[in-house]
């Protein structure tokens, strides 16, 4: 485990060899979460990555069937 000191001005220093690992450039941007007393810091996902993940899907047709299930069963709601 390696520890961070925080300055006056309430910055960090993320230590040389994390910034290899993670390959942290400057100018780099970080994602930044507080869930309970921890702070997480984590690379944003490359929406480039997310390219063709639904090829060959026919979204419309999901779509509508799922639309057309909703309204049978709101229907036989009382």
């Amino acid at each position: 485990m390696q520890f961070l000191t925080v300055s006056s001005k309430g910055q960090i220093s993320i230590p040389k060899a994390l910034r290899e690992q993670l390959n942290l450039a400057k100018g780099t941007r970080l994602n930044v979460e507080v869930d309970r007393d921890r702070i997480i810091l984590s690379k944003p996902s490359d929406w480039r990555s997310l390219r063709g993940i639904a090829a060959g899907a026919d979204l419309l047709k999901s779509h509508q069937a799922d639309k057309e299930w909703e309204r049978r069963h709101d229907r036989v709601r009382p």
